[in-house]
């Protein structure tokens, strides 16, 4: 009987650190490239730029942008990721929604940003007029090359 419980409470503490594990806390990404291990990247500590232009809301009305942010590029480089390997990169929010960014946009000046939010959070914003979007609280990068 004592293993029994014993081996039920060892199960819930690896199923708690495990998704602890998985989840980037806020402030900070996960990155990875293919199939190798995830880094943690401190979004905090990477310089900011002017992110200026138009999006797309959830609803698909455009929205103006006027805030800082860091390039996704710059993300994945700080997480020693090479960016001319990248095909695209599913960018993974906390309530694990996803969005795909091609290569081809990660290479744009201006495209695909990270930017803070008042809650320590940060968001996906890729600027385009017909092809943006916003995904909030970004928690993880998977590059690919497909």
């Amino acid at each position: 009987m004592f293993t029994r419980k014993f081996s039920a409470i060892l199960c819930l503490v690896l199923s708690a650190v495990l998704l602890t594990a998985c989840t980037a806390a806020k402030g900070s990404v996960k990155v990875r490239q293919g199939n190798a291990l995830s880094k943690t990247v401190e979004l905090t500590s990477l310089p900011t730029e002017p992110v200026q232009g138009v999006t797309l809301n959830g609803d698909g009305d455009q929205i103006d942008v006027d805030t800082t942010g860091i390039l996704i590029s710059s993300v994945l480089q700080a997480g020693d990721i090479d960016a001319s390997w990248i095909g695209e990169v599913s960018v993974q929010a906390r309530d694990k929604t996803t969005v795909e960014v091609t290569g081809s946009e990660l290479n744009m000046a201006n495209k695909a940003f990270l930017t803070p939010q008042e809650d320590g959070s940060w968001d996906l914003v890729v600027l385009g007029e017909d092809d943006g979007c916003i995904l909030k609280d970004v928690v993880f990068l998977h590059a690919q090359n497909i």
